[in-house]
């Protein structure tokens, strides 16, 4: 059986400042690893820009692949210098009636109470 596929919409400011990639569909252990490359690539378009990996569009990740993610952008913000990169991931909804509400990471600190967190990178 083949993993899930991921989509990703790239958004660039046209001042340079900012720029989102946009992520739907499952992110797997597994599938977690080609993101990488797009985040790379993106940051070298606007090196010094404040970034955004928005997952809250995608279902809720698997723990292990949102731990992976984390890790991956924090070691590629370590070895090239530049704007700090955020998470935003979709919190699993309480009841099955609620829709899933954001949570906003920026580093490997995560907050187990559900809570937004917001940490940098």
């Amino acid at each position: 059986m083949s993993d899930p596929k991921l989509s990703v919409l790239v958004r660039v400011d046209l001042g340079g400042r900012h720029l989102c990639l946009i992520v739907t569909g499952l992110l797997t252990g597994a599938n977690q690893q080609g993101l990488h490359p797009v985040i790379r690539r993106a940051r070298t378009l606007t090196p010094a820009a404040e970034g955004l990996v928005d997952l809250s569009a995608a279902s809720p990740p698997e723990p292990a692949a949102a731990e992976l993610i984390r890790a991956g952008i924090e070691q590629e913000c370590r070895d090239r210098p530049g704007g700090t990169v955020e998470i935003v991931l979709s919190e699993p909804a309480a009841a099955t009636d609620q829709t899933p509400q954001p949570v906003v990471a920026r580093s490997g600190r995560a907050d187990r109470a559900g809570r937004a967190r917001r940490d940098s990178w």
